[in-house]
């Protein structure tokens, strides 16, 4: 799932979570769905991929 292509209406997210290696590097993350609250564990990387994710509420 990303953010232009939805799933159950689902666009806007939040990082609720980050989860870090044993040399304090981020390796994923928690996001949950603004209105449904629904979360999902995601590796932080693909959120700076444009084609899956758009920054800011658009």
């Amino acid at each position: 799932m990303d953010g232009n292509r939805t799933e159950n209406k689902e666009k806007h997210f939040i990082v609720t979570e980050l989860t870090y290696d044993e040399d304090d590097n981020v390796i994923s993350c928690t996001i949950e769905a603004v209105i449904s609250k629904r979360s999902m564990i995601i590796e932080w990387k693909t959120l700076q991929d444009s084609t899956q994710w758009l920054y800011g509420w658009q």
